[in-house]
């Protein structure tokens, strides 16, 4: 009969030179020197803990953040949206550009010089490739 591998969320936090592992599910604490040791080592405190083979154990790892750190992050998330809506808006616009240039009879390449593109991007944007 098959073991069946149970999942556990696992907690990590730097502390002192050490990475702190926590696993609320059992309450469960260790720690590790390396980062590659935190996996190995949640799973040994989660199977010693619970009486069972490692090769039972299976991790998500979270790396716990401090608040200012997932300030920024989150800061850095919101400003690379919004960049990406404006790209999005801009390529829109230079769409419209070339299209209008185009419909007056301006070649790829003449559209491409004005615009400060190589003839292929005018093409993309024209038959809305890209």
């Amino acid at each position: 009969m098959d073991q069946q591998t149970d999942t556990y969320s696992v907690n990590v936090t730097r502390e002192d030179g050490w990475w702190m592992i926590h696993v609320p599910a059992l309450d469960a604490l260790t720690q590790a020197h390396s980062w590659p040791e935190v996996e190995p080592m949640a799973r040994g405190v989660i199977a010693a803990s619970l009486d069972v083979d490692m090769a039972d154990v299976a991790v998500v790892i979270n790396p716990v953040l401090d608040d200012e750190t997932e300030h920024l992050l989150s800061e850095a998330r919101t400003k690379a949206e919004a960049a990406d809506r404006l790209q999005d808006e801009a390529t829109a616009a230079k769409r419209q550009a070339a299209r209008r240039l185009h419909s007056k009879w301006w070649s790829y390449g003449l559209i491409g010089k004005a615009m400060h593109l190589t003839h292929q991007r005018v093409e993309q944007l024209i038959k809305g490739t890209r």
